[in-house]
């Protein structure tokens, strides 16, 4: 980022490197060192966990509509990266317990 920039421009910045990490993950041609960078940007920054939840949901809507008996278009290839850590709560000291069925 340029030093010189203004607060806005910055934002906007982050904003277009966070968009363009989620597609790369969502089209899982995502690198490791950048699935990195997108969980630091994701702490540090509200506006993007918006976005990344709006590309999620818009990619999830796209997947319906050009997908919609629900049939995988490829085979899966293990645990998603897309909120793939998940999978993983309540396993860890660290991380959320699950809520309990009712």
């Amino acid at each position: 980022m340029n030093p010189e920039e203004n607060p806005m421009q910055q934002q906007d910045s982050v904003l277009e490197e966070a968009e363009q990490l989620i597609w790369s993950l969502l089209d899982e041609q995502v690198e490791e060192t950048n699935v990195k960078r997108l969980e630091t940007l994701l702490r540090e920054n509200e506006q993007v966990r918006r976005r990344y939840v709006e590309c999620v949901q818009l990619h999830s809507d796209l997947m319906k509509y050009f997908n919609p008996d629900g049939k995988p278009p490829y085979p899966a290839q293990g645990n998603s990266p897309v909120l793939g850590s998940l999978g993983n709560l309540g396993q860890e000291s660290d991380t959320l317990p699950l809520p309990e069925e009712k």
